[in-house]
């Protein structure tokens, strides 16, 4: 499980290189794990996109979020 967290770190981080100037990108599970927990309140997201990024096989899944 700990490998688990590592790489989702990982993946995160290398997904946020993909952001603007005060931009803020959320992984799709991240997403859903908000939405589900009734923890999105106010917040808008668009999307989703997907990027490539080092290291990892398949594109990242990503919403931006929106003020």
């Amino acid at each position: 499980m700990r490998r688990k967290n590592i790489t989702g770190m990982n993946q995160t981080a290398r997904l946020q290189s993909h952001a603007g100037f005060r931009e803020t990108l959320v992984m799709a599970p991240a997403t859903n794990a908000l939405q589900k927990a009734g923890l999105a309140g106010g917040l808008r997201f668009e999307g989703p996109f997907e990027a490539e990024v080092k290291n990892v096989t398949k594109p990242l899944r990503y919403f931006r979020l929106k003020n």
